[in-house]
């Protein structure tokens, strides 16, 4: 948990350096995190909760569908336990993204916990098949990999140690990728969001990328200025 705090906030706080043309330091970079952790954890154990309860709730309903249909499972038994684990899918999904793009508020704004959880749920609205494309590539792309990893090392070819060692640390290089990539998606969609709602004065120095319209916000949160992302240029792409 320490190291997912970690990578989460310093990547947000690059990318936001990165949009805004701010220099960026490994040291003014590493300052950033004392100040964004608490609010950080607390979203995550909020999205724990969350997930936990949306398991349990989810059990339930499996165990419920297994008293009713235990004698006898027939064609209506089998619709109702596909819809059962698409409904249960669907929703996991949807609270992994929710979650995802509440720590990314969590760090640039002065938002956490169920707060920064229901903004990124008004946030998504409009956007939850593009969002929804995305995250199933990235997880195609993770999977994939640690199922490469399982068939060619673990199980199939026979190699010698040093063979499965380089292709092992290959595999948690690219998984590493993975999920750094997926850090940068969700705060790119955490900037073009704000920027297509016009809500750009409690981002914590975003800049989009236009070639033709540029303006600046008028009213920074107090919370941009501790990160030091204070006087930005924000260009907007809509």
């Amino acid at each position: 948990m320490i190291l997912s705090l970690l990578s989460t906030a310093v990547v947000v706080y690059t990318i936001a350096c990165i949009y805004t043309s701010k220099s960026m330091t490994f040291k003014k970079v590493m300052s950033v995190v004392p100040k964004v952790w608490k609010r950080l954890l607390v979203t995550f154990l909020w999205s724990y909760l969350l997930v936990f309860v949306f398991i349990i709730v989810a059990v339930a309903m499996f165990v419920l569908w297994g008293s009713i249909f235990a004698d006898h499972v027939g064609a209506i038994a089998i619709v109702i336990l596909v819809t059962l684990l698409i409904l249960y899918l669907t929703g996991l999904m949807y609270i992994t993204i929710v979650w995802h793009l509440g720590n990314v508020i969590s760090v640039l704004e002065e938002v956490y916990g169920i707060k920064a959880l229901k903004k990124s749920r008004n946030l998504l609205k409009g956007k939850i098949g593009v969002v929804v494309a995305l995250f199933i590539i990235l997880g195609a792309f993770f999977g994939g990999t640690q199922t490469f990893y399982k068939i060619l090392v673990l199980h199939i070819w026979p190699m010698s140690m040093l063979i499965k060692f380089c292709v092992g640390l290959a595999c948690l290089l690219l998984m590493v990728m993975v999920v750094l990539v997926g850090l940068v998606v969700e705060t790119v969609l955490y900037l073009v969001s704000k920027s297509y709602k016009n809500s750009l004065n409690d981002i914590a120095g975003p800049m989009f990328l236009s070639r033709t319209t540029t303006s600046k916000c008028s009213k920074l949160s107090r919370y941009s200025k501790a990160l030091g992302l204070e006087n930005i240029k924000i260009y907007r792409m809509f």
